[in-house]
């Protein structure tokens, strides 16, 4: 088992307030995990797959923040340290993680864009 530093930990409770989103979302309480294991790949893990089955991740360096695009809507994950960013900068693609209903691990590698 490869071991791995979590960077950030994120409860996303404000996800219909954001004005960066489009569309109705619910207050989910997802919860995001970001890291990079010791091979140096930088990862996301979800707790909602919606996220993981993202198409892009979206950094925005300016507000530290960072947004997933699902079919072509935007959704925002939360606030990273500056840390994170710099890591996140760094990388052409991020590996987004989730548990899946059956308890089976979901991977899904997407390119990363910045603002």
């Amino acid at each position: 088992m490869q071991d791995m530093q979590i960077e950030n930990r994120i409860e996303n409770k404000a996800l219909a307030h954001n004005p960066n989103v489009r569309g109705d979302v619910p207050d989910a309480g997802i919860s995001a995990a970001f890291g990079c294991n010791c091979a140096g790949q930088v990862f996301i893990t979800f707790s909602d797959m919606l996220y993981a089955n993202a198409d892009h991740v979206f950094v925005d360096t300016d507000e530290q923040s960072v947004f997933v695009s699902v079919k072509n809507s935007k959704y925002f994950v939360g606030y990273v340290s500056e840390e994170m960013v710099a890591k996140l900068s760094s990388h052409d693609e991020v590996l987004l993680t989730s548990i899946k209903a059956d308890g089976q691990s979901f991977e899904n590698r997407v390119t990363i864009k910045r603002n």
